[in-house]
């Protein structure tokens, strides 16, 4: 029975391999304790699956198009806010994410009753089992008919099962084949909670956690070696709970699961690496369609590093284009950064991108920005749309190449970037540095900070240069006028402030990240590492 509604690949598998998956029960964190959480996964640019208690504005912000990855923590225990039946429970937890179909109980609660509400509800699977840590877990199926998804291990065991050791012991098995589901709570990352006795103090105490942070071990700390670690492990990747369930359960033969929890992301290098350049690119698209109704940094985490890469843009037009100049972004995008050349520039400027939905959003961002020289926009794909030769001033491109399917598809790319030039034409890059990328990571290692991957969750697809194979690519057909490599803002961003702040994670919005953006402006470049290479071109 089990065959016929598990894909028998996906079995076979994680009979062979480890599979990592990373959840967090909220249990009514606050917005402060959640994003801290969140920080320490995005550092190692692992995805996180919640489940929600209540609602989260911060939640509810970061996934706003995909809430399909967001599951419930129902609680069914004595005096409980959620409801006084199952049923009741059951529709208050579709009042908090309409659209979740998968769930875990408070304590881990579960009775027939319980799973087959869930199951009448439309809810598909649940992770409302937790075992000891242990080789070769695997999904099972409840008499419901839901899909369970065990627990390997959770932060709570540390303060039961292992009190005051590291998580050293748990190393032997993560390579071991089988589900490896992780649990770590918001306010136990954030607390650095080291053993129960420290967590009973800040309950009792009443105070705000920031006053109770421990130092040394604790649930942070572990989760970051745990990080670390999986991170040499081969395995089947890391991925969101819904994504695993929708690889157990993917349709074979008669079988097909009724409703889908969200697409199928590509979590590992060598899942991208193994489609063709036609897969590739519909991937590339459907991840970037995603982000449409993300605000101006939709498609951007760093906002003091993309508003650096924009006045370099818009600086270097200035300095070396006379006149009223025709300029192009290619890959635009939702347009932030075309809207800001148009409104900054006397240009005429296009915009072109292959996400639909992407340039939907630009209407109202021209609204908020307040511009009034409104770009033409046009969707395509920027690789065949039909660009007349010579009909630029001006390209631009940022983190576009970056995101192409091949090495010939950047090379085939900036030759068409020549041909769309006017003679004299100026082409204005940001784009990704391997090279630069690598000088860092020497910098982090040497004071102890854990290397930024080439290519991690969120970037799979990342395809940096490096800078003699670039210069090859351009010889004979551009002349370099200028360069940047944003060294500066990362040296302070990547290794001063994750120093700073340690054994905490560092994030994004710091004040520090902004006197970093200052200081880059000021005294560019002061360092050679960074993932990122500003050009500016001219055509020959």
């Amino acid at each position: 029975m089990v065959a016929k509604i598990l894909n028998p690949d996906f079995m076979r598998n994680i009979g062979a391999k480890p599979i990592f998956c990373f959840t967090s029960d909220m249990d009514w964190a606050d917005e402060a304790a959640i994003a801290a959480c969140f920080s320490v996964f995005d550092e190692f640019e692992v995805p996180l699956t919640p489940f929600i208690t209540n609602k989260s504005p911060y939640i509810e912000k970061r996934f706003s198009r995909w809430m399909q990855r967001v599951g419930v923590h129902p609680n069914f225990l004595e005096g409980s806010t959620h409801g006084k039946t199952a049923s009741e429970v059951c529709r208050h937890m579709q009042s908090l994410n309409p659209v979740a179909n998968f769930y875990r109980s408070h304590h881990f609660y579960g009775t027939s009753n319980v799973a087959d509400q869930f199951k009448a509800s439309g809810y598909e699977f649940d992770s409302n089992l937790s075992l000891f840590p242990q080789a070769d877990i695997k999904p099972l199926l409840h008499s419901s008919g839901l899909v369970r998804y065990p627990v390997f291990f959770g932060d709570g065991m540390w303060f039961t099962q292992f009190p005051d050791r590291d998580v050293s012991e748990l190393i032997p098995l993560l390579a071991t084949p089988g589900l490896k589901i992780f649990n770590f709570h918001p306010i136990h990352v954030a607390l650095n909670t080291p053993n129960a006795a420290h967590y009973k103090t800040y309950r009792e105490t009443g105070q705000p956690w920031q006053d109770h942070v421990a130092s040394g071990n604790g649930a942070r700390t572990n989760l970051i070696q745990l990080l670390r670690t999986i991170r040499s492990i081969v395995s089947l990747g890391t991925v969101y709970l819904s994504d695993l369930h929708e690889m157990a359960t993917r349709a074979q033969g008669e079988v097909t699961p009724a409703k889908r929890s969200a697409p199928v992301s590509v979590t590992t290098a060598s899942d991208y690496d193994a489609m063709d350049e036609k897969k590739r690119s519909a991937f590339k698209q459907g991840e970037f369609t995603k982000q449409a109704g993300g605000g101006r940094y939709a498609t951007s985490r760093d906002t003091n590093m993309r508003e650096l890469e924009i006045e370099f843009i818009i600086n270097s037009i200035n300095a070396f284009k006379t006149g009223k100049p025709r300029v192009v972004d290619l890959g635009c995008g939702n347009g932030y950064t075309t809207l800001r050349i148009a409104s900054e520039i006397d240009a005429k400027v296009t915009g072109i991108d292959f996400a639909e939905s992407l340039i939907a959003d630009t209407p109202a961002l021209a609204k908020e920005l307040g511009v009034e020289n409104m770009p033409d926009f046009q969707v395509g794909d920027i690789t065949t749309h039909p660009i007349p030769v010579g009909s630029f001033d001006v390209v631009v491109t940022e983190r576009v190449l970056l995101n192409m399917t091949s090495v010939e598809s950047q090379r085939t790319m900036l030759e068409k970037i020549h041909s769309i030039l006017a003679p004299n034409g100026l082409y204005i890059m940001v784009e990704g540095n391997r090279d630069g990328l690598s000088n860092l990571n020497k910098a982090r290692e040497a004071v102890g900070l854990v290397a930024i991957p080439d290519r991690g969750h969120g970037n799979v697809g990342s395809l940096k240069f490096e800078e003699d194979e670039f210069e090859n690519m351009i010889a004979g057909k551009f002349v370099t006028l200028d360069t940047r490599n944003f060294g500066t803002y990362f040296l302070i961003s990547r290794i001063v402030h994750p120093k700073l702040v340690a054994p905490a994670t560092p994030g994004f919005d710091h004040a520090i990240n902004r006197i970093a953006r200052e200081l880059q402006t000021a005294l560019p470049d002061l360092f050679a590492g960074s993932h990122l290479m500003g050009r500016v071109l001219r055509k020959i």
